[in-house]
């Protein structure tokens, strides 16, 4: 339910959005490298610990499931916005690999990423 709030939220926004899911038959839509590496930030909606290293550098959020649900268009603003906090694991050295500052391009071109796991019913 998140990952579909926070897909309407982006298409509505006019921002790309690729959200990999997490669910009883696995990893679905599952984020590569480039993805990541493309992404403006990424949103964790999940009730569970997820490991976030991959993220490091990265423009990050993460918020319970429901708050994905309710909220999933103030969360992608934020990382629009660069409110969100820079994402650094500790004794990993972040150097070149930190992002800039969200540039004036259009909003069109932006890449969030999104990491919820699915809920079945």
């Amino acid at each position: 339910m998140a990952a579909e709030a926070l897909k309407i939220a982006a298409e509505q926004l006019g921002v790309d959005i690729k959200v990999e899911t997490h669910g009883q038959v696995g990893i679905e839509n599952a984020l590569t490298d480039q993805d990541i590496m493309e992404a403006d930030g990424v949103i964790v909606a999940a009730d569970k610990d997820v490991n976030t290293d991959r993220f490091h550098g990265k423009p990050l959020i993460e918020v319970p499931v429901a708050k994905g649900i309710r909220t999933p268009a103030e969360l992608i603003q934020s990382i629009i916005n660069g409110d969100a906090p820079v994402h650094q694991v500790k004794g990993r050295a972040s150097g070149t690999e930190k992002p800039s500052a969200p540039s004036s391009s259009s909003q069109k071109s932006r890449q969030i990423n999104g990491y919820t796991p699915s809920i079945s019913t």
